[in-house]
């Protein structure tokens, strides 16, 4: 059988090879494409027979048929582009022209191309005058090398000129991206003697790609201290962004912002477009960020973490359909991009409730490598929310556990686990003991209120026993003694609310400490106990705590002075029998006691009444209720009527029923 006839493109991608091979100087290495149709070719400059790490691609276009004229055109598809315009080396297009063996050539960002157009091609035309057979290497190789400089920031200079072996193996490694190795040579130079300037500033940006952030903005503020040049401070102002965004450090970022702001002309490098939108958004200026964004992805469109950043900013504006888009094209560019499948697969979630889809994204990342576990340990978070939404608590329960395994104290795995445990112990009799077992470490992890609460609940305690839990587990109301709340009336489900909701009122009693009251009741006739401040701040603590689970129940604005009001009238009088000890008084006594501290304990319960309303008002964002809307005339009489005759009875012999 025949062998079957090659087609022409395939004729010409072979005359076309061998032509580039003719008329690249010896002492430079290439690789040719196993299918030797011409499609790339990958450079390596070389010097004196050692590779110095610098190169560029080739896009070798062949004709067969000449154009009529004085320049050379050629079709390129928009694929192919995206793919040269984000690699780190320049890529030169050279089309060969069959009829005259001859090739053209130009850089294909020399060319002016509207990449905002929707094109699936583009259209390059090159002069003839650019002979390949003429080109110049030598400025080629210096071209190749602002190139790559321009990409660190680092100062030109002529690696030419270079002697040293040491050196010239440093730029090697630097220039193909093997940092740690660029590290230790760049050291044992300037530890040598070295003092050239660029030396330390591709030791900075080599410190900076290995993330060895406090090392690297040493290195680079030791430089700027010798001189100060618009690189170093480039350099610097990348430095302090990752820093920032690594330590959770807000000056560095805002450094950082401002250094690039201080640069910034729209036509800088992508990385630093991409750096400093990274910072705009890092400090809440989303729409400048997304600015900052476009720039950069006009310049590198195929930067698929760019698309993700620009998404999630778009997340932070709320606007969710945008924010997907860009997902999308990070995901286009890089389908395994964790940080793109994650943030694709919270938005799904959060906002549009897909939940098997973002499980789907999820496990993307989580099935194909492990170690990933660590660093996006907060994503299990949605991976356990998924799962509890779709109804599959073993497998919620399983991705929150890898989450608390990573960072047992992370409050979201914490809170998650225990609101997902507290709703459903009753389910089975395995899931009680873990819910058991759990409550009992975040006790013992943090004192956690909620714990206590859920604990008592599933244990099934009484009021006298849930006091101990609470007292033996936590340090606080050590002071209280069961006996004196059955004296109040306090119940079990009083403790009980108190605990779900401790967290909101001891903030607010710090803003408003009980001893503001003190001068309100103090007494001559009289001491006051340790019991009455403990039960003083238990009672305040259920009207707090019963006013926000009202107002959660009835969404009504007035559900929450009318709760506080309701318990202060429930147990105010009656903690006036730890105010006034048992005993005999005189009449005079009687009359000061009455005149005193009998009006001064009224107005402490109106105070704090208002006090806590206002508070909670606030705090929820409520409308500001005037006072004569929820007290009335009936209700200062009956809270005063009450009051009176606990008063009247403890200061004359008589007791509380």
């Amino acid at each position: 059988m025949n062998n079957p006839k090659r087609p022409v493109s395939h004729v010409l991608a072979t005359k076309s090879s061998k032509f580039l091979e003719g008329h690249i100087p010896n002492d430079w290495h290439y690789n040719v494409p196993n299918n030797d149709y011409g499609i790339d070719y990958q450079v390596e400059i070389s010097l004196n027979e050692q590779v110095t790490g610098l190169n560029f691609s080739i896009q070798l276009k062949s004709t067969e048929n000449t154009e009529v004229g004085n320049f050379a055109k050629v079709a390129l598809k928009r694929t192919t582009l995206n793919y040269y315009r984000v690699r780190l080396e320049p890529v030169m297009l050279i089309i060969y022209d069959a009829d005259a063996n001859e090739a053209y050539w130009s850089w294909i960002n020399d060319h002016d191309i509207d990449y905002a157009k929707n094109n699936k091609t583009f259209q390059f035309s090159i002069s003839k005058t650019n002979k390949l057979s003429e080109i110049n290497w030598a400025e080629v190789t210096g071209h190749v090398q602002r190139i790559f400089n321009a990409k660190s920031f680092i100062s030109d200079f002529d690696i030419l000129k270079i002697e040293d072996n040491i050196e010239l193996a440093a730029w090697k490694t630097y220039y193909e991206g093997d940092y740690e190795q660029a590290i230790y040579l760049f050291r044992r130079l300037i530890s040598s003697g070295n003092t050239e300037y660029n030396l330390y500033q591709a030791l900075a940006w080599s410190l900076y790609q290995t993330y060895q952030y406090n090392e690297a903005l040493n290195t680079i503020n030791l430089l700027l201290d010798f001189r100060e040049t618009d690189n170093g401070l480039k350099t610097k102002a990348c430095i302090l962004a990752e820093a920032g965004f690594r330590e959770n450090d807000k000056g560095k970022i805002i450094q950082a912002r401002n250094l690039f702001k201080r640069f910034s002309t729209g036509g800088d490098s992508a990385l630093m477009l991409f750096n400093y939108g990274n910072t705009l958004n890092a400090l809440g200026n989303f729409n400048e960020a997304i600015e900052q964004y476009k720039f950069s992805l006009a310049k590198e469109p195929n930067h698929a973490q760019c698309w993700k950043n620009l998404g999630t900013t778009y997340c932070n504006l709320g606007q969710h359909d945008q924010e997907i888009c860009c997902y999308d094209k990070a995901l286009e560019i890089d389908p395994d991009l964790p940080q793109a499948l994650f943030s694709k697969g919270i938005t799904l979630a959060q906002h549009y409730k897909k939940y098997q889809e973002s499980l789907a994204l999820f496990h993307h990342v989580l099935d194909v490598d492990n170690s990933l576990f660590a660093e996006y340990v907060n994503g299990l978070f949605w991976v356990a929310y998924c799962y509890e939404q779709i109804g599959d608590l073993t497998k919620a329960l399983f991705w929150v556990d890898r989450g608390l395994n990573h960072e047992g104290s992370n409050p979201y795995f914490l809170n998650f686990k225990s609101n997902l445990l507290g709703k459903n112990w009753r389910l089975n009799p395995e899931l009680k003991e873990k819910a058991i077992e759990f409550f009992e470490y975040r006790i013992e992890l943090q004192n956690d209120f909620r714990s206590l609460y859920h604990l008592i609940i599933i244990q099934e305690h009484d009021l006298a026993a849930a006091l101990n839990l609470v007292k033996d587990k936590s340090n606080l109301y050590k002071g209280l003694v069961y006996e004196e709340l059955q004296i109040i009336g306090i119940t079990l489900d009083d403790l009980l609310v108190m605990l779900l909701q401790l967290d909101y009122y001891m903030d607010f009693r710090v803003k408003y400490p009980t001893t503001r009251y003190l001068d309100h009741i103090i007494s001559q006739h009289f001491s006051i106990g340790s019991s009455f401040f403990n039960l003083l701040d238990l009672i305040f603590g259920i009207a707090f705590n019963r006013a926000i689970v009202a107002y959660g129940k009835t969404n009504e604005d007035l559900a929450v002075p009318k709760t506080i009001l309701e318990v202060m009238l429930a147990y105010m009088p009656k903690l006036v029998h730890f105010l006034i000890p048992e005993d005999e008084y005189s009449d005079i006594a009687i009359a000061e006691t009455m005149l005193k501290a009998f009006q001064g304990y009224i107005d402490l319960t109106f105070r704090e009444i208002g006090a806590q309303s206002g508070h909670i008002t606030v705090n929820l964002e409520l409308r500001n209720i005037d006072p004569s809307e929820y007290i009335t005339d009936e209700y200062n009489d009956e809270l005063g009527e009450r009051i009176y005759n606990s008063f009247v009875d403890r200061l004359t012999g008589g007791i509380v029923e």
